[in-house]
């Protein structure tokens, strides 16, 4: 047994263990990305990089060894700058979008490819409940909707976009008394008051009550809705289906006194009687000057330049609501941060090519009553056209989490010659897509311990190396008994599964 001095706290450590061992065995946090335990330790990312106080040397805690009466240091602004500059590495030269352009072109960020995977799947159901969860005015959104998303789907780029609005529609449609969204919090006691039921009042008020706050919603109209029900007219749509999604808003506990113009003169007495105070429409603030004198008073639009986009209201709604929340829960009024979002260049044919192999070549769909939109059959076949652009480990990437908590995007690496994007799909369960490859070396272990024929293995040297089979083998024999182990313990995606629609598991 022997001891080492980390942050000047003393550790203890057996014999053979590594700094980054002894420190997770004191409870002591360095950040790491290729480690993972049980396995050899290659160095390849340098995020866990520690730094020798004697020598001012930065060490891997991952690959060196504990030495006696050593002395590390986890944190400085040596040590922050070095792995910024190792995880910003990496994410430059990552080949791979984390949300994909849908999400990203939709002002709600919503997670169009999953839905729609569902609704490929015959998933209705947990499509409807993913897109609830999403909006409370899911069919609504779905018939007004323009599409911005669709503008920038790469499926455009092969014959036509894929038609996101109607299958958005066809999803929230499905929505019914049984359909539940998950994520319900406990309640709490305090109350918040949301003026004005448009499209962000709605949006807030929803997700408020999601958090377990008890909401009312004032409205100067006889019925809630604001702009939305003019907006469905225009349509040519009964205002049915918004009558719907506000009746359920008000089940979930959502209380709506229409028909009450708010009295501003008494913004002051309002603002003690609640915890907060939500305005979410476009006032005069010549006319209300003392709005901005009460700390709990926040706005969910913006006063200047209010969006004419619903779905882009109820975003701010939904923005909203999280603010006041961080603000009820810690004082400061805080935004959440935004994610790291890794993009990928415009693809060329070729690139493209490796997407489409995974997709319906069928053209776009036509629905047989344009009014009423997709049946079950034609959104199903439109879903299937789908290329699935997102990553599929964007929640649980190792470097996705690396990037958001150790990095300045203010300043990041941009690579001056684009690699291009490549994907190995030779093998019947998982797909290789190398460019997301960080060359951790996790798969290439396990491979050699279960003894399989060529396994993988690093090939090339210096900035070049990758992971592959050797001698330009199939990834069928590279893999033939560990595919799925492989997947598992993969830190980004560039091992996956290939999705299986569930019609054709049934098979």
């Amino acid at each position: 047994m022997g001891r080492l001095f980390i942050d000047d706290i003393p550790v203890s450590f057996t014999e053979g263990m590594t700094i980054l061992e002894a420190a997770v065995n004191a409870g002591i946090k360095i950040p790491s990305l290729c480690d993972m335990p049980g396995f050899r330790h290659n160095a390849s990312c340098m995020v866990c990089v520690v730094k020798d106080m004697p020598s001012a040397r930065f060490i891997p805690s991952c690959a060196s060894l504990a030495v006696e009466n050593m002395r590390i240091a986890t944190f400085d602004t040596d040590i922050d700058q070095a792995r910024h500059e190792a995880v910003s590495m990496l994410a430059a030269e990552h080949l791979g979008d984390c949300e994909a352009p849908c999400t990203r072109g939709c002002p709600a960020g919503f997670d169009i490819p999953q839905i729609i995977r569902l609704i490929a799947d015959g998933d209705t159901g947990a499509a409807a409940a993913m897109i609830l969860a999403a909006t409370p005015i899911p069919e609504t959104l779905g018939i007004i909707c323009p599409a911005p998303c669709e503008r920038v789907c790469r499926r455009k780029h092969a014959d036509a976009p894929l038609s996101i609005g109607l299958l958005h529609r066809f999803a929230g449609h499905a929505v019914n008394a049984d359909t539940q969204a998950a994520g319900i919090a406990a309640a709490k006691n305090k109350k918040i008051l949301v003026i004005g039921s448009g499209p962000a009042g709605l949006s807030a008020s929803f997700f408020l009550a999601r958090l377990g706050y008890s909401v009312t919603i004032q409205e100067k109209d006889a019925k809630a809705g604001g702009g939305l029900r003019n907006a469905l007219s225009a349509h040519g749509v009964s205002e049915r289906c918004l009558d719907q999604e506000i009746s359920r808003l008000v089940q979930s506990g959502v209380q709506i006194r229409a028909g009450e113009p708010f009295d501003f003169a008494h913004t002051a007495m309002s603002a003690q009687e609640h915890d907060a105070i939500l305005v979410a429409f476009r006032i005069a603030d010549d006319n209300f000057p003392d709005l901005d004198t009460h700390k709990n008073v926040f706005f969910a639009v913006h006063q200047d330049k209010p969006s004419k986009m619903a779905v882009r209201s109820g975003d701010a709604g939904k923005h909203a609501a999280m603010v006041i929340h961080t603000f009820l829960e810690t004082g400061n009024p805080a935004s959440p941060p935004a994610r790291f979002d890794s993009h990928m260049h415009e693809l060329d044919k070729k690139e493209l090519s490796f997407f489409m192999e995974q997709a319906s070549r069928e053209n776009r769909v036509q629905p047989t009553l344009a009014q009423s939109g997709f049946s079950s059959e034609e959104a199903c076949r439109e879903a299937a056209r789908c290329l699935s652009c997102d990553c599929s480990k964007k929640s649980s990437c190792a470097l996705r989490d690396a990037a958001d908590n150790l990095c300045d995007w203010k300043h990041r690496y941009r690579l001056e010659t684009k690699k291009r994007y490549s994907r190995i799909d030779s093998h019947e369960e998982v797909c290789y897509e190398p460019g997301k490859c960080i060359v951790c070396g996790r798969c290439i272990q396990i491979t050699e311990a279960a003894r399989e024929l060529t396994g993988l293995c690093f090939i090339g040297r210096g900035f070049q190396v990758t992971v592959a089979a050797p001698m330009d083998r199939p990834l069928s024999e590279a893999l033939s008994k560990t595919a799925i182990r492989c997947v598992e313990v993969c830190p980004t995606g560039a091992l996956s599964l290939k999705r299986k629609p569930k019609k054709e598991e049934r098979k």
